[in-house]
């Protein structure tokens, strides 16, 4: 005797499509699938934690447990998903056994940034003295 049970249908295409979630730019081999056509680096760098693990690459290499020391807050999963997604932008590579570095381009971008750095502690200096 087989016993039929009324609501045991395979989930439809639409129904499946639902169960999809997108956690915002993820990068695939040398662009970044993204919404922000055409800005590609800062969907990348508006990503939670991404600008800091960058920061923190400046030395020259840091293991896993180093970087998220120097990250403070950031737990151990989402550091995990941000160095992929950063290897896979070609900004950081493997290191030392262990460990990450930034790539040319990831050096390069630091430097551009280093401007703002600079600006930024300009900014809090000022905020400070008023």
């Amino acid at each position: 005797m087989t016993t039929r049970l009324t609501n045991s249908r395979p989930p439809t295409a639409s129904a499946a499509s639902h169960r999809v979630h997108r956690r915002g730019p993820q990068p695939v081999g040398d662009r970044l699938a993204s919404g922000a056509r055409g800005k590609p680096l800062m969907a990348l760098l508006s990503r939670r934690w991404t600008l800091r693990i960058l920061w923190e690459l400046r030395t020259p290499v840091l293991c896993f447990r180093e970087l998220q020391e120097r990250c403070e807050t950031i737990g151990p999963v989402l550091l995990s998903q941000r160095v992929t997604e950063l290897r896979r932008a070609h900004l950081i590579e493997p290191g030392e056994p262990g460990g990450y570095t930034l790539t040319q381009k990831g050096r390069q971008l630091i430097a551009a940034l280093r401007p703002l750095n600079q600006w930024a502690s300009n900014w809090e200096e000022a905020l400070y003295l008023s």
